[in-house]
């Protein structure tokens, strides 16, 4: 089954049995759904530089999806929505706080907006909206403001250092402090989903069990 349809499936689900404890049915669950519009990238027009994804290193790139939501490609319950999705749909909606009342909108715009688009896509939306610092907005801001060059000049180093400013959905960014300190768990994520490799953990200053003897 396609995953769009696994995924309408489970929020209509997930809909049903919270609208079936305050009376409501499956009818009133499928409509709510449908009621919600999709959101369309074409409307994500910032004033500002944008990216291309396939200008970044592949490393570069999965370092932010390690740092904000490791299991991003990975087929997840459709009742919990992605923070990239949910900070591509902030971007395109101008809400902020889309998901943050615990309501179902954001989940459904988020499902949406993953039917509608590749997932490269809707992280593309993401680092080109994320605010990495106050008032440094996008991947091309972040990186001639703490990299001093072009995002596609960015190196996995620099790249791990910039994704660990990314704080939760909703969330202010993390300081250059908490940054740094980041590092090991975004590193050590890259390399449990194979999108580093052991030599390349350990030239990026970090021990593993392997390197250590004991779990790292």
């Amino acid at each position: 089954m396609p995953r769009r349809y696994v995924k309408r499936r489970a929020i209509a689900s997930g809909l049903l049995v919270v609208l079936a404890l305050t009376g409501a049915g499956a009818v009133a669950a499928s409509f709510y759904y449908d009621s919600v519009p999709a959101p369309h990238l074409e409307d994500f027009r910032p004033g500002y530089a944008q990216v291309a994804l396939g200008q970044l290193a592949p490393q570069v790139r999965e370092a932010f999806v390690a740092a904000v939501d490791p299991e991003f490609y990975e087929r997840r319950s459709a009742l919990h929505a992605s923070p990239i999705t949910l900070g591509c749909v902030a971007a395109i909606t101008h809400d902020a706080v889309i998901d943050s009342d615990g309501s179902w909108r954001g989940r459904v715009l988020a499902s949406k907006l993953e039917d509608r688009y590749t997932l490269e896509e809707v992280l593309g939306c993401y680092l080109n909206s994320a605010e990495f610092a106050p008032g440094v907005v996008g991947l091309a801001a972040a990186a001639k403001s703490f990299a001093g060059h072009e995002a596609p000049s960015l190196t996995t180093a620099e790249a791990v250092l910039l994704a660990g400013r990314l704080a939760p959905f909703g969330a202010a960014p993390h300081s250059e402090q908490e940054a740094a300190a980041r590092k090991p768990e975004i590193v050590l994520a890259m390399l449990a989903h194979g999108w580093l490799t052991e030599a390349e953990v350990k030239q990026l200053g970090v021990l593993t069990a392997t390197t250590t003897g004991q779990p790292s």
